[in-house]
Order: structure tokens, then sequence, then C-alpha cells
């Protein structure tokens, strides 16, 4: 333990600056929201665009890699990328995905990711990342589906659902909606796992909370 003496916690210290209001320092932002960022996320700093659109894909990151080499996703997509939280598959870089978007001129820098996952550095465009409560222990994110309607404002730190299947509802009718998908789809079994990564995957915290172990 003395080698550890003088050290400080830094997400104790990012914690502290949120907390004084010195939000400009370059790193990402906190966003909150009425249901699916309970715990909240973090976002590119970069990107200042709002946007309310349908959501074009609920995938895992294999699917959504496929879909952007093959010509699927389109420019102003939202893509949802999920069990890629600490819990789901204990949070690995979505280096795949974000480097078939990246390296096409059609989509780098105009397609949304909204993730309870983590991104590589090369991630261009709106990138929403560290979503909690995570998919895989039943956070909302687990009940997005295809269609519904995603509405985030970086600048005002939010991310709602506000509309379904195309239609759009407000964010307490959708938070309802989706309460009701909870109480009867099931979520995603998970691979069973050994070892190291068993005891993360059961024991981790959430990603707003550091990701370490419970």
């Amino acid at each position: 333990m003395k080698n550890l003496k003088g050290c400080r916690i830094f997400y104790r210290y990012l914690q502290q600056l949120w907390d004084a209001g010195e939000n400009d320092w370059g790193i990402d932002h906190i966003l909150g929201g009425m249901q699916l960022l309970s715990d909240g996320s973090t976002a590119d700093p970069a990107y200042e665009e709002d946007w309310d659109k349908a959501v074009e894909m609920c995938a895992d990151p294999e699917d959504a890699y496929q879909a952007g080499v093959q010509g699927d996703i389109e420019p102003g997509d939202i893509i949802i990328i999920r069990y890629e939280g600490p819990r789901g598959s204990g949070m690995p870089e979505m280096l795949m995905t974000t480097e078939a978007i990246v390296c096409d001129r059609r989509l780098n820098g105009e397609v949304s990711l909204v993730t309870d996952g983590r991104f590589s550095g090369a991630t261009r465009g709106a990138a929403i990342g560290h979503v909690s409560p995570e998919a895989a222990v039943g956070g909302p994110l687990a009940y997005v589906m295809t269609g519904d309607i995603i509405e985030y404002d970086i600048a005002a730190r939010s991310l709602n659902v506000v509309g379904i299947q195309g239609r759009e509802l407000g964010a307490e009718a959708c938070t309802e909606v989706l309460r009701q998908r909870a109480a009867t789809m099931p979520l995603k079994p998970q691979p069973a796992r050994r070892g190291v990564l068993k005891r993360y995957t059961s024991q981790a915290l959430s990603a707003m909370e550091g990701a370490g172990l419970d």
C-alpha cells in the first residue's frame, strides 16, 4: 500500500470539477435524461449538434460492423449498440464498428452512435457512450426498438426517447412504454463465462461509477 501513498483518484477529481461547475476541460460531456440515462452517460464535447430522429438499428458490434461495411448504414442514422457495458461483455473497445464508419467518407462524422459500451478514440460524429444503467442489468436501453425516436441535445446534456415506432409521443409517454416493454421483453441471454471475466461481469459497477468491482 505504501506505493499508492499520495496517489489521487482521478474519477473523484473529475466529479469535484463537475460539482464545481468547471466543465470546460476538453473531456467528455456528462449527459442525463428521463429514461435512458438515470445514472448518466458521456459524449464527445467536440460535437454539439442536436438530433431528433428514429433509431435505424439496435445491434451488437458485429452486426453494426457488417452493416457498415455492406453499406446498410446511411448518413444521419442513429445506431444503438448495447450489452457492451461492464456486466454485458466486460466493456471492450468497439474498434471495428467505429473504424467501419470512419473509413466510409459518406458516414464519417454523419452517424450517431449510442451505446452502454465505450468507443475507439477514432470515433467521429455524435458518440454517446457509457449509457447507464446498461442493458445487461435491465437498463432502459435494452427496451429501445428500431423505429423509436431519440432526441438528444449535447449542449443541454440530455438524451431521451420521445417517440415510439415513428410516432412522437413525448418523453413521459415513452417512459411508460419502456416500462411496459420491460415487463414483457426478456433481456439478452449472456454467454457462459469463466475465470476473471465471469467474476468481473457478475460484480462490475456501472460505467458511471468507474466500472470497478462492487
